[in-house]
């Protein structure tokens, strides 16, 4: 018994342009979590409000979006955790401070949660 499957591609479209929407909105949020938390760094606040930034992945055929914290130092202070980062502008400064959002982190669901929740709110 023969069967026929029709794609609709407009929605098809649409369902990827939410993806693509739910997972900057899910970027900019670790960004407000992460500024929240007082974890960067921060000697004038340059890294953190300036110089971290969320962008679309570019690449074919990929959905996503990533954080950047671009700087000359910025490579340097997230890798060396042993350095004594001051702590009177961001009570818990330190290096590798988007680790705990990370896969076996405290709050590693974030991220899932929050790319389902506004998915959901996007989609078709």
């Amino acid at each position: 018994m023969p069967f026929e499957i029709k794609l609709d591609q407009n929605v098809i479209d649409q369902i990827g342009q939410a993806a693509q929407d739910a997972a900057l909105a899910t970027m900019e949020a670790l960004h407000t979590e992460v500024v929240t938390a007082q974890v960067m760094p921060m000697k004038d606040g340059t890294l953190q409000n300036t110089l971290t930034s969320v962008q679309p992945i570019q690449e074919e055929g990929q959905i996503g979006a990533r954080m950047i914290s671009d700087g000359p130092y910025a490579r340097r202070l997230y890798f060396h955790p042993e350095y004594n980062f001051a702590q009177n502008k961001n009570a818990n400064a330190q290096g590798q401070w988007y680790e705990p959002w990370l896969e076996g982190g405290e709050h590693e669901k974030f991220l899932p949660e929050t790319f389902e929740k506004q998915l959901k709110e996007r989609l078709p």
